[in-house]
């Protein structure tokens, strides 16, 4: 069974792994990171005036993918031919973090959005060695989450200058 690899041998298994990220879901989750490298981007180039609203908006997109992660394992988890509780029960943690870090001071909710990115993609993972999701999927998570990741601490750094 999976769960009993260790760390090394479940990562080698799937760099070296046959699977193939179906091409729609692969080009529609590389899309989904234009706005956090666009809106970074723009962020650190930008006139100081400008860069409040960015981050609002890089801010609302996270949370909205969040929600829209957790809403994926609401959605395997419905699925199921026997519903898995934990993964029903984690899906809907993603949401309410995003929204209780919109109430707070920025640097906090970039910090609360990125933990949260980073617990969901170890979730992920988790639910993958429990063959709760599909096989590619964590093929197509990690990079994202690395991206996302990358991007968000790369505009919470902008808070600091």
């Amino acid at each position: 069974m999976q769960s009993d690899l260790s760390l090394k041998q479940y990562f080698s298994g799937l760099i070296n792994s046959n699977e193939q990220v179906p091409q729609l879901a692969k080009y529609l989750g590389y899309a989904g990171l234009i706005p956090f490298v666009a809106i970074t981007a723009a962020i650190w180039s930008f006139e100081e005036s400008s860069v409040n609203s960015l981050h609002q908006v890089l801010l609302s997109y996270a949370a909205i993918i969040l929600s829209f992660m957790g809403a994926i394992h609401w959605g395997l988890a419905m699925a199921s031919a026997q519903i898995r509780n934990s993964q029903l029960g984690f899906s809907v943690f993603p949401p309410l973090i995003a929204w209780f870090a919109s109430f707070a001071p920025m640097v906090w909710n970039y910090s609360l959005l990125i933990l949260t990115f980073i617990l969901l993609c170890a979730f992920d993972l988790i639910m993958h060695r429990q063959n709760s999701v599909p096989q590619w999927y964590p093929l197509l998570r990690i990079p994202l989450s690395v991206i996302v990741v990358f991007s968000l601490i790369t505009a919470q750094t902008n808070l600091l200058f």
